[in-house]
């Protein structure tokens, strides 16, 4: 991350329909096919034009019942806001996520200007990471209001 990226919030991420290999997935202790992630939101520039958020993932457990499989998340992914056009306020923005498949193995978005690369790895011993793949169909950040608790306009740049 750059000196000028700051922690926009701390957000949980609800994910639903998950599997890995064809099975259900959950984070530990919740529903099955459910994911949810806490994990730290961080503005910066991608490129020019191109404004993105860093999501900062708090290490988490994802579960396989079926398998009898324990996985350790970590690590960072990176997405780029689109929707809102030069001068106009919105609430609502797709957060294209640029995600990984398996075919691909790395993630378009890399990294934020002046910052280093990005990556997201899972582990099924807690010592030997691998990269996680992830495909997601689409991710949409709402936001229910347009000022912050001071009063300040939100999202005006």
């Amino acid at each position: 991350m750059g000196e000028k990226d700051a922690t926009l919030a701390l957000l949980i991420i609800h994910t639903e329909g998950c599997k890995a290999l064809g099975l259900p997935i959950n984070s530990v202790g919740d529903k099955s096919e459910i994911i949810l992630a806490h994990v730290e939101a961080h503005n910066c520039m991608i490129g020019p034009g191109k404004f993105g958020w860093l999501l900062k993932l708090l290490p988490m457990h994802l579960e396989v019942p079926a398998a009898k499989i324990l996985i350790l998340v970590r690590g960072d992914v990176l997405g780029q806001l689109l929707g809102a056009k030069e001068g106009e306020k919105v609430l609502t923005y797709k957060l294209d996520l640029n995600t990984v498949k398996k075919e691909d193995k790395e993630q378009e978005l890399k990294k934020c200007e002046g910052g280093t690369e990005e990556k997201l790895e899972a582990s099924l011993d807690g010592v030997t990471f691998f990269p996680a793949f992830q495909d997601v169909e689409e991710s949409v950040v709402e936001f229910d209001m347009n000022k912050d608790k001071e009063g300040e306009e939100m999202m005006e740049k």
